[in-house]
């Protein structure tokens, strides 16, 4: 039985409540941000944190729906299902990585900020930083899943195919300078780090939407 257009559109919405929930507190924090400075932050954006939470936990579940429509979609489509395996697997990986950087920054991170515990305010932010980052890698492997299972089908254009395994290699190659710089555009939440996530990402939601005029009726 096929899918409805909507749930195609699930990916798109997703990505999109998670993003407005990432950047809603304003810019992420940065490696050589002072502790004191992390610690006002934290505090000043309460609201912000815990209102980001919420819409990031709808985007969630957009994400999750998605993933299993993008499964089954490459099940159907392509002769070997460990591509719709690989691909669930990297979407949901990258998902609930997020998440939890998230919660570090809003539940944890907090907390020890209201109590001015400000070495585990550096910890939890470092830490939510890092999983947040090594998200990436997840998204990665869902867009190469998705470019192998295509290459066998015509599920998706050469040039989508391309651009994906391009995206999913930026994804991939952004994540080192933040483990390995201390500041300037390299560290977490600089320049490498934040633009190195929007070409998968929009690969990502250029696919939805592909899949989700595909999956549009057409009129006789």
């Amino acid at each position: 039985m096929a899918s409805k257009p909507w749930h195609s559109w699930s990916g798109a919405l997703g990505l999109g409540l998670v993003f407005v929930a990432l950047f809603l507190p304003g810019p992420p924090p940065k490696t050589d941000d002072t502790a004191a400075a992390l610690t006002a932050n934290l505090t000043e954006h309460r609201t912000a944190l815990v209102d980001g939470i919420l819409i990031a936990g709808l985007g969630v579940m957009a994400l999750l729906w998605f993933f299993g429509v993008l499964a089954n979609t490459l099940r159907r489509d392509t002769p070997s299902g460990s591509y719709a395996h690989a691909a669930f697997a990297g979407g949901m990986a990258g998902t609930l990585l997020i998440f939890l950087g998230m919660l570090l920054f809003s539940g944890t991170a907090f907390r020890a900020a209201a109590m001015g515990d400000q070495t585990l305010v550096r910890a939890t932010v470092d830490t939510g930083n890092m999983l947040i980052e090594t998200a990436k890698y997840g998204f990665a492997v869902l867009i190469l899943a998705t470019c192998a299972a295509a290459s066998h089908s015509n599920l998706l254009s050469r040039r989508m195919i391309l651009a994906g395994v391009i995206a999913a290699t930026i994804l991939a190659l952004s994540t080192i300078p933040p483990f390995l710089a201390d500041h300037g555009v390299g560290q977490f939440g600089g320049g490498i780090d934040i633009l190195g996530g929007i070409p998968g990402f929009l690969w990502i939601f250029a696919l939805s939407a592909q899949l989700a005029r595909r999956m549009e009726p057409t009129c006789s």
